[in-house]
Parts: C-alpha cells; sequence; structure tokens
C-alpha cells in the first residue's frame, strides 16, 4: 500500500513585479517540506530559469500563476533568474530559496563554472563539483582577499567540496578565480545574502 503523500506545511508565492523583478520571496529560507510558486506581474510573459531541482517554467503569462514546487526532502539550495519570454533576455537574477539546510551545487569541468552568477543565503552553503584538483582565490567586489569560508580553501579536491559562508561574507558580492596546474584562469561571481 502506498503511503499517501505529506502535505506542503507552506506555500510561499514569488511575486514578479512590473519589469520582471522579484519583489517578494525572491531570496528565502524555508522548511524542506514548504513549496513555492510564482505569481507574474511583469506585464509580459516570463520563462524561469532553475539551476537545478526543476526544469524550466516557460511561457508564464502576465497575471498567471505557476503550480507550486518543492516538497518533502530536499534539502538543497537553488537559483532561478526571470527571462522575458518574447525577447528571451535575462531580466533579473539570480535568486535563491534554499529547501531545509543544503546546498547550491557547483560543477566546475575544464575551468568553467555552472552555473554563474550564483546566489546563496547569508551563512549559506557551496558545493563544488570537480572534475580535477583546482586552486582557488577569493575576492570582494574591491579587490581585497575574502577569507569568508569555512573550513578554509585554497584548493579544491577532484570530486565534491563544501563550504559555508561566514558572517564576513553576507550582503557581499564575491569573485573568485581558480587555477590548475598549467595556472589558466577560471572563476565565477557569488551573491551572498542580498
Amino acid at each position: 500500500m502506498a503511503a499517501n503523500p505529506k502535505a506542503f506545511a507552506t506555500q510561499y508565492q514569488i511575486q514578479i513585479a512590473l519589469g520582471g523583478t522579484v519583489s517578494s520571496n525572491g531570496n528565502i529560507k524555508i522548511t524542506n517540506s514548504d513549496s513555492i510558486s510564482f505569481k507574474n506581474n511583469a506585464g509580459f510573459p516570463v520563462n524561469i530559469i532553475f539551476t537545478a531541482v526543476y526544469g524550466p517554467i516557460n511561457g508564464l503569462p502576465n497575471g498567471g500563476t505557476q503550480a507550486p514546487n518543492g516538497g518533502p526532502g530536499l534539502n538543497t539550495t537553488i537559483n532561478f533568474s526571470i527571462y522575458n519570454a518574447n525577447t528571451g533576455l535575462k531580466v533579473s537574477g539570480p535568486y535563491y530559496v534554499e529547501f531545509g539546510q543544503g546546498p547550491l551545487v557547483v560543477s566546475i569541468a575544464g575551468l568553467n563554472t555552472n552555473p554563474d552568477p550564483i546566489a546563496v543565503p547569508a551563512l549559506g552553503q557551496l558545493q563544488f563539483n570537480c572534475d580535477a584538483a583546482y586552486n582557488i582565490v577569493w575576492k570582494f567586489a574591491n579587490g581585497l582577499n575574502a577569507n569568508v569560508w569555512t573550513p578554509t580553501k585554497t584548493q579544491l579536491p577532484a570530486g565534491s567540496t563544501t563550504l559555508t559562508a561566514l558572517s564576513g561574507a553576507t550582503l557581499q558580492v564575491l569573485t573568485y578565480i581558480i587555477t590548475d596546474a598549467s595556472h589558466t584562469r577560471g572563476g565565477g561571481t557569488v551573491n551572498v545574502g542580498s
């Protein structure tokens, strides 16, 4: 006999405002039994593109509401961005939703990072999945070195490494530079808790 599905605890509606920016619940931390939905008031149809977990929502009409996403058991952070469905151009994002307590996954392959740019909550987590070992250096927007992750890492080994943002990262835009043995550079941008 199949178990009855667990009801969502709370549904959070993410409001897309005039012009395509998110006006409420764009960057949220919720429980792993909560769900999200989208209300489009952009003035045009939108596409919502996620970094993980969900496929894209294409052509959400102006005034339309998308059915709930999410549900029991998710312990991850996802990002999403809003695109104008008429032009295909990105109009806002990335925004984050943290379900439970879990990292945003970033893949590094051949010095290419995906996704980029990204956003994580204050004191949030990043999980780097690397195809090889890479050196990593963090910088604040002003160019100064940023030691704002724990554990402190100057090298990411091949495989999976999870880092947690320290309070010094909150409300910061950070960049990271990765190098491999040949000293070729790659990198990305992280918005923390904004």
